[in-house]
């Protein structure tokens, strides 16, 4: 249980990075949170003029929102690295029309360790309703 924690808040690292780096900086540093949306199931970033980054924990994949809330482009991050995950990542950003270079590295995050296939095998191993 304390392992696919961990990984899932190595995970959520991805979604705080999009904040830092596409988001207007607030002195309290809530453009780096996550919300939970009950309808989507998800984690989302506040959004942008071009949508939200998601992170559904359960199937460990990122997604991007548009403005609308539609489901666009997303990927896995099981069996991937960090640079991988991070490519990943940029080429969406992309393909949305923000620049793929803003993204900023400002979180030491070390995923070359996390087992993305375990914790993706973890049928609710992460406990809990995270919306109660």
């Amino acid at each position: 249980m304390i392992e696919a924690k961990l990984q899932a808040h190595y995970a959520a690292q991805w979604v705080a990075r999009y904040g830092r780096s596409y988001l207007m900086p607030q002195k309290d540093d809530s453009h780096t949170a996550m919300l939970w949306n009950r309808s989507a199931k998800m984690f989302l970033s506040l959004s942008s003029k071009q949508g939200a980054l998601a992170f559904d924990i359960p199937t460990l994949t990122l997604f991007w929102l548009d403005p609308r809330g539609s489901m666009g482009t997303g990927f896995s991050l099981d069996g991937k690295t960090d640079k991988e995950v991070e490519g990943l990542l940029r080429a969406m950003l992309g393909e949305v029309g923000l620049s793929p270079m803003t993204l900023k590295n400002i979180f030491d995050v070390r995923l070359s360790g996390v087992n993305w296939f375990w914790l993706s095998r973890c049928n609710g191993g992460l406990g809990g309703d995270p919306g109660r």
